[in-house]
């Protein structure tokens, strides 16, 4: 990496990424026909993040009869049919730095909004939510380490 291009990613702009809109958007497309909507497409997504959530390894944080795997899974389903819709209805081609924008604050809202609604269901509130997150995540990463 020279030192216009090291300038340039410093500063926001990654021209180097703008190939992969189109990829993203053709890609997605291509998702929602086989599943038939967004909106399928969506809960099968879900579906799979709610199973990489694995409760059970908090569950001595979790106020009795609260299931922080549905509750995460309502909210994140609301968020990510409005991004593919996003996706899917804006231009095919722009630059990266411009797409990601909107991503950026829609995936703060995302998350914002599971960790508030998640929190109640915790005895320790916040710290609850993020051991779900972290344990979840690193159990992920082993199992899906080679070898």
């Amino acid at each position: 990496m020279d030192k216009q291009q090291f300038v340039m990613l410093m500063m926001g702009n990654f021209p180097g990424l703008d190939p992969v809109v189109p990829k993203v958007h053709d890609s997605l497309k291509e998702l929602v026909q086989q599943m038939g909507s967004v909106e399928k497409l969506s809960e099968a997504l879900v579906n799979y993040f709610g199973s990489l959530l694995l409760a059970d390894k908090v569950k001595n944080m979790i106020h009795e009869g609260f299931d922080p795997v549905m509750c995460a899974k309502e909210v994140i389903q609301g968020h990510l049919s409005a991004m593919m819709m996003h996706i899917l209805d804006g231009p095919r081609e722009m630059p990266f730095a411009q797409w990601k924008a909107p991503f950026e604050v829609k995936l703060q809202k995302l998350i914002g909004e599971t960790v508030e609604e998640l929190e109640d269901g915790f005895q320790n509130g916040q710290e609850g939510v993020w051991a779900l997150f972290g344990l979840s995540l690193e159990e992920y990463n082993v199992a899906s380490a080679p070898p």
